[in-house]
């Protein structure tokens, strides 16, 4: 009786450490700045779950954004992660192979990795 209750805590022990490495693998895929196809938009999300959406006015200059939008994210349980902007705005993102994507207005926002 006394094994079962020992491989029974080890198995859910082991059960704990594949959600967390499984978890951490996905926020590590987030990390970084994304950006639209037209880059007029730029998210930067950062491993203490802040960062900043970019929006610029003019991208083929070197000018600063247009406007700025800090932001928490939280990565859930089914894949998907929220992000929460200062005035409790909401948007859903999804990973889509590399490519993250939220819907905004009826439109589907898709966003690529920006290489550094």
């Amino acid at each position: 009786m006394m094994v079962l209750r020992v491989s029974g805590l080890i198995i859910s022990v082991l059960c704990i450490c594949c959600q967390l490495i499984a978890c951490s693998d996905r926020e590590s895929k987030i990390y970084g700045e994304w950006s639209t196809i037209s880059r007029e938009t730029r998210i930067y999300f950062n491993k203490d779950h802040t960062g900043v959406v970019n929006i610029f006015a003019n991208v083929t200059s070197n000018t600063a954004p247009k406007s700025k939008v800090d932001f928490t994210w939280k990565l859930a349980d089914d894949g998907t992660f929220k992000l929460v902007d200062t005035q409790k705005n909401v948007l859903v993102f999804k990973m889509n192979k590399d490519k993250i994507e939220t819907e905004y207005n009826g439109n589907i926002m898709e966003y690529s990795k920006v290489a550094k």
